[in-house]
């Protein structure tokens, strides 16, 4: 649960003007009332306003997946607001296709780096003389994903438009930073929101598994709230970072670094996992109950018996076996007793099969290797 320690400095961002985009529910609410609380006028657009949208805020209408839009939305923002500080491109939208990338229509992948790549180069080349205007501490930020990260072939577009955002991004803060206009990014992890539940519902849908699957594993022990990802943008806005540009602040609760870190097999390790990784699908039942003879004994040199952390092949060889047995429809909570007797801790366990969720859908298309 999201703890509120201390009340905003409701002077912080006094007299500062913020522009948030796709600022009326979820991530972007939360972010447009943080800006607020901290003393910030602020403006905001989507489609249309839902109930989440923070009243406090100006809202205008429009649809900035096109150059029109972006325009028109830009031009009445800076009418209402008389000149501009904090620019926040939180818009996004991505549907997941479960055939994979080749089912990815072509007008989705328009659509997606429409949405939520080109709105964020267009509102920035809109505002920049405004913001060159207010002068050094005006600051950008721009919200990515973690699928950049960890793209998955379901939301393939999204991710690429977000990983293009990221590089974007970089580049933007080398060339303004001259002028003291900062230029980051924030990548969000699991976060409890209208749109990205569905998405993980979608995926839960498909492996046939809870939702709650979706969001285990993450080791601060909690999927994100809106208002985690929204402190990170006040922090990133503020005279707090004001040496900060040009970084990717990844705000996930720990769990993208896990999966970054995949170790990289040796030919021989390759081989290895290759042979041992068929144990835990075969079709008898072993007496722990899940199918599959019993395991091998673990490696005493990794072995948490032994007061080690398991190591890389150790690593990998739980992932494979979680992964395997999931897409082959063993009992998730089996599979992870059978990994944890092959020797894998506790936290580590978790931690793979977290992934080995995410994974055994992409495992249907053959799209990971390892």
């Amino acid at each position: 649960m999201f703890r509120t320690s201390t009340s905003p400095d409701t002077t912080e961002f006094a007299g500062k003007r913020a522009i948030v985009t796709g600022g009326t529910r979820g991530i972007g609410a939360a972010i447009v009332q943080r800006l607020l609380d901290g003393g910030a006028t602020v403006v905001t657009t989507a489609r249309n306003a839902s109930d989440e949208t923070p009243k406090a805020a100006t809202f205008i209408r429009g649809d900035i997946g096109t150059l029109a839009g972006v325009q028109a939305f830009t031009a009445a923002a800076l009418d209402e607001l008389g000149g501009v500080d904090i620019v926040v491109n939180n818009a996004a939208a991505a549907r997941a296709h479960i055939g994979g990338i080749s089912s990815i229509p072509d007008d989705e992948w328009t659509d997606a780096l429409d949405l939520n790549y080109l709105s964020a180069v267009r509102v920035n080349n809109a505002l920049l003389p405004a913001l060159r205007e207010a002068g050094p501490g005006s600051v950008i930020v721009n919200i990515s994903s973690g699928a950049a990260l960890t793209p998955a072939p379901p939301l393939a577009h999204y991710a690429a438009a977000k990983a293009a955002l990221n590089t974007y991004s970089k580049a933007l803060a080398s060339e303004l930073a001259p002028a003291g206009i900062r230029v980051t990014t924030i990548i969000p992890g699991n976060v409890l929101t209208p749109g990205a539940d569905a998405l993980r519902q979608k995926f839960a849908d498909a492996m046939d598994v809870p939702l709650a699957a979706t969001t285990a594993g993450i080791p601060l022990g909690r999927p994100g709230d809106p208002r985690d990802i929204a402190e990170a943008v006040a922090y990133l806005a503020s005279d707090r970072a004001q040496w900060v540009t040009g970084v990717s602040l990844t705000v996930d609760g720990g769990e993208l670094p896990v999966i970054q870190l995949l170790p990289e097999p040796s030919r021989h390790e390759s081989r290895r996992i290759r042979s041992n990784s068929s144990t835990l699908v075969s079709a008898t039942n072993s007496p722990s109950g899940c199918r599959g003879p019993a395991p091998e004994a673990p490696d005493p040199r990794r072995s948490p018996a032994h007061g080690q952390t398991p190591g890389p092949v150790s690593a990998v060889v739980a992932f494979q076996r979680v992964r395997r047995a999931v897409g082959a429809g063993v009992d998730a909570e089996r599979a992870v007793g059978r990994v944890h007797e092959l020797g894998a801790s506790p936290r580590e366990t978790t931690r793979w099969f977290r992934f080995a969720l995410w994974t055994a859908l992409v495992r249907k298309w053959h799209a990971i290797r390892l």
